[in-house]
């Protein structure tokens, strides 16, 4: 007999804590089994709730529990939404779905059911779940009748096979909103959970995707319930998604630019028809071009005078090719004619064999170049060091501390790029804008490839070239923040939200199978360029040093060979221990990448996972220097959290990345079939080789943790 467990999720906001009391008495009112009880828990998943607001949800279920008389049964966990806030719960959802995958450990299978915090269940709810479960392998959703009730009125709803295809979905609501969602928590991710960039509409997405996955994995059985059992309040005379037309248009507008082309336009009619008449919805005739949800706001400042600096620009390179375009694009930028220079110098890293080559790369130029070789390349952490300790010696010596360091990868171009089309940038004018600011240090960024492991990119790439299969209008998609990367901490609206743009799908594979971004290329406006923002410890190979001070700290790992976020802790350090001020600056260089081996980057990208872990703890030791410093347990205690955190997100995109592979291998037309399934075999070999990762155990060494603190306390001291 197969075993499963039940987390219940209701997700609650700010304005609508008074509610939720009625749908959790009918979870705990359930007429189930004693021993299935226990293997019942619930998640209430605070959308955008206060601390004094969570205080009342707390109370609340106490008293609840108490009056029930409820125990040791329905153990109840109330959690902070951690994604995208107010956009119709889907975050909160999101985040409770999260927090059960941590826990998955596929000895059982795992169903999710959802409940509105407004709504509630009849008392044998469950019971019928249970039961199709018991008697049915393979369930990846069960759909119960609904009582509708809407100002005073009663109405049954009862989801079947026919209103769960995909044209009635396109049309109208399946009679699945939310409160009758019960569904497989591996079918749930790899349908990649409920899009975040949506204000509503959500559950019609939802199922559409579901729709669309059966298709391909067609062992997935659905089952209906065929009575309600499941009670939604739709009254008018309270705030709600479908009563508040703003969101409900924008939710509307996104859910047609995913879907429209996929159906004829008669069907596309009938389900437009109905959106007007049910919501006074019309279609927007043009495509969106960006995503306004995804937007972050820019930040200006005031224009400085300008100063006229002495420039030392200084690089590591180890690939020859790479310092002939480098020095090439530099040399464009016609520096000698700039009247923000006052002097510059060129200062280059290498090895001895290559200076050779390099000394030759750069005799046609009128710089003054000076080159530091070493007997065989080191990490990257220990080049940025030898690198800024060269470029120290060598300005100190020439300007005293009168001097400004612009410090970058040899893989960057002097060019802005805006979606579309490259720019030229006046560099100069703008750093030297900032001397004599207070601002000791400002990363530029990068525009083009993001630079990341390419497997850290993989799903959302994935997602477009599923979408550009399909006859979508292209349009170019402008977008801030992360929208690149699968593995965000702080923006998750775009994660299926597609980015269509001109590339034809046979394009993006290409690329891909190069390991390239084909999609979601860094862009900005030429109207930001030079903007300063906030202040920033991510550091990356774009950065200019104002105060010299800086170049004398080295980048630390305390981890032998490659480590991808030394540059991280060398800004936290920076910021943290000695208080200097380190802030982003809208002056992108245009990063390229070359292809590279899978091997490569399966070493690129688990090194990355540990460094992305280390630079949050390695954050918080220094942080607790002044205080009372972190023991090796509390050190090695955040450690596994965030290590865990990080895991639980990379399994949750490998889910969505193996449904996304079956999708495009089933809908790629026949000239792209075996450049496509090239494509996927690397797919499926980087995804055993993640999950290796994941399964692996790793922990904080006490003999790492030592190296830390002794190398805080030397610099702080």
């Amino acid at each position: 007999m197969q075993t499963f467990s039940i987390y219940v999720i209701i997700a609650i906001s700010n304005n609508r804590i008074n509610l939720f009391a009625k749908a959790l008495k009918s979870v705990y009112m359930q007429k189930i089994p004693l021993n299935m009880k226990q293997n019942i828990k619930v998640i209430l998943s605070c959308d955008d709730c206060t601390r004094e607001q969570k205080e009342i949800i707390h109370k609340n279920i106490e008293d609840l529990r108490k009056a029930l008389h409820i125990n040791d049964t329905f153990l109840t966990q109330v959690i902070d939404n951690t994604r995208t806030k107010g956009h119709s719960g889907t975050g909160a959802w999101n985040s409770a779905a999260f927090l059960c995958l941590s826990a998955y450990t596929r000895k059982e299978q795992c169903f999710l059911a959802f409940l509105d915090d407004d709504d509630s269940w009849e008392e044998e709810y469950l019971q019928a779940c249970i039961d199709i479960l018991t008697k049915h392998d393979n369930i990846g959703l069960i759909a119960s009748g609904i009582f509708y009730h809407q100002d005073g009125k009663k109405e049954i709803l009862l989801p079947n096979k026919d209103t769960l295809q995909r044209e009635h979905v396109f049309i109208q609501n399946p009679y699945i909103q939310g409160s009758n969602l019960f569904i497989n928590l591996e079918v749930f991710f790899s349908l990649g959970c409920f899009d975040e960039s949506m204000p509503s509409t959500t559950d019609r997405d939802l199922i559409m995707r579901y729709l669309e996955y059966i298709q391909v994995k067609q062992d997935i059985q659905t089952k209906f319930i065929y009575k309600p059992l499941v009670h939604h309040f739709a009254d008018n005379n309270r705030e709600r998604v479908t009563t508040n037309m703003d969101k409900k248009h924008k939710g509307l507008e996104q859910f047609y630019r995913k879907y429209s082309h996929d159906f004829q336009p008669n069907i596309q009619e009938q389900s437009l028809k109905r959106a007007k008449e049910c919501f006074g919805f019309i279609k927007n005739n043009k495509d969106l071009s960006h995503n306004e949800n995804l937007m972050q706001p820019i930040q200006t400042n005031n224009v400085v005078a300008l100063n006229r600096m002495n420039l030392i620009l200084a690089f590591s390179c180890f690939d020859s090719n790479n310092a002939k375009k480098l020095i090439n694009s530099f040399a464009k930028l016609k520096p000698h004619a700039s009247k923000a220079l006052n002097d510059l110098k060129i200062c280059v890293l290498t090895t001895q064999k290559l200076q050779p080559i390099l000394q030759n790369i750069f005799k046609p130029y009128t710089f003054k170049f000076y080159i530091k070789s070493l007997k065989k390349r080191p990490s990257i952490a220990i080049s940025r060091t030898k690198l800024q300790l060269f470029a120290y010696k060598i300005g100190t010596h020439s300007y005293g501390k009168n001097f400004v360091t612009w410090i970058i990868d040899d893989d960057l171009r002097f060019y802005g790029f805006d979606g579309i089309q490259k720019y030229k940038i006046d560099y100069f004018s703008h750093i030297s804008r900032y001397v004599n600011h207070n601002i000791d240090c400002v990363f530029g960024g990068v525009v083009g490839q993001p630079p990341i492991p390419f497997l850290s990119t993989l799903r959302t790439q994935l997602l477009d070239l599923l979408y550009a299969l399909k006859p979508h209008t292209k349009t170019i998609n402008e977008s801030y923040g992360e929208y690149y990367y699968d593995l965000s901490s702080k923006d998750f609206s775009f994660l299926e939200y597609p980015f269509l743009d001109s590339m034809n799908p046979k394009n993006i594979i290409r690329q891909l199978q190069k390991g390239c971004v084909a999609t979601r290329k860094l862009a900005m406006q030429q109207n930001k360029i030079g903007c300063i923002q906030g202040d920033s410890i991510y550091r990356g190979g774009n950065s200019i040093i104002y105060n010299p001070d800086l170049l004398k700290l080295p980048n630390f790992t305390p981890y032998k060979g490659y480590n991808r976020r030394s540059d991280f802790n060398w800004a936290i350090t920076h910021k943290i221990l000695h208080g200097y001020t380190l802030k982003n600056i809208n002056l992108p260089l245009w990063h390229m990448r070359k292809e590279i081996t899978l091997n490569l980057e399966y070493q690129k990208i688990k090194n990355d996972f540990i460094g992305m872990v280390f630079y949050r703890v390695f954050m918080c030791l220094c942080e607790s220097y002044t205080k009372e410093f972190l023991s090796y347990g509390q050190a090695q205690e955040m450690f596994d959290k965030e290590l865990q955190l990080l895991k639980t997100k990379i399994i949750a995109n490998l889910y969505r990345i193996e449904s996304l592979d079956m999708l495009i291998a089933a809908m790629i037309p026949t000239e792209m079939k075996n450049p496509y399934k090239d494509l996927s075999k690397k797919i499926q070999k980087s995804i055993l080789t993640i999950k290796k990762f994941c399964k692996k155990k790793q922990t904080l060494d006490l003999h790492i943790y030592e190296i830390c603190r002794e190398y805080i306390k030397k610099i702080k001291t």
